[in-house]
């Protein structure tokens, strides 16, 4: 997965609507976990704020914490009803049985088609 460099002006227009398709490939695309995706997250947070020195609007922030909040509370509620699990990758299912219906595992950001 290759992401474009932008310089100047480019960098600091981008923001939500380059961020979260990103995102969003990594799942869809790259097959990564939840995790890693807020590795990514955070990797760009910091890109942003202290090499770019570029601080991602608020409504930004504020649609990320609403929508991981959203995600969260559609995850309780599956686990409430025996379901809210996914697919570890490789061996980890068998050294972490439950590890698949932990919050920190869980698709956070949509993607138009399964891995696999």
């Amino acid at each position: 997965m290759r992401c474009a460099p932008a310089t100047g002006a480019a960098r600091a227009e981008m923001g939500a609507a380059e961020v979260t398709p990103f995102l969003s490939a990594l799942a869809g695309q790259g097959n990564v976990a939840a995790s890693t995706q807020n590795q990514a997250l955070s990797a760009l947070l910091f890109l942003y704020r202290h090499v770019l020195e570029v601080e991602l609007p608020v409504a930004v922030k504020t649609d990320l914490v609403r929508h991981l909040e959203l995600v969260k509370s559609q995850h309780d509620a599956d686990l409430r009803r025996g379901a809210g699990w996914v697919e570890l990758p490789w061996a980890l299912a068998r050294k972490y049985p439950n590890a698949g219906r932990e919050w920190v595992w869980q698709w956070v950001f949509p993607v138009k088609q399964g891995s696999g």
